[in-house]
């Protein structure tokens, strides 16, 4: 099902126009990984970088 959605999502995505897909995955999720390799996504070394401005959990706003 998953490979589905993502071919579908891709088709949509390039009627529209859209050059590029990128997405983020943690390193240490190898099977996303493995899962986005097999569909031909390929890694790229990037400095990717955010910020919480709201914190989630414990300790933030109620």
């Amino acid at each position: 099902m998953g490979r589905l959605l993502v071919t579908e999502s891709e088709r949509l995505l390039e009627a529209m126009g859209c050059p590029k897909v990128q997405l983020m995955v943690r390193p240490e999720n190898e099977a996303v990984r493995g899962f986005y390799d097999e569909l031909g996504y390929e890694a790229f070394t990037v400095w990717s970088a955010g910020k919480r401005l709201v914190v989630d959990g414990p300790g933030g706003p109620a």
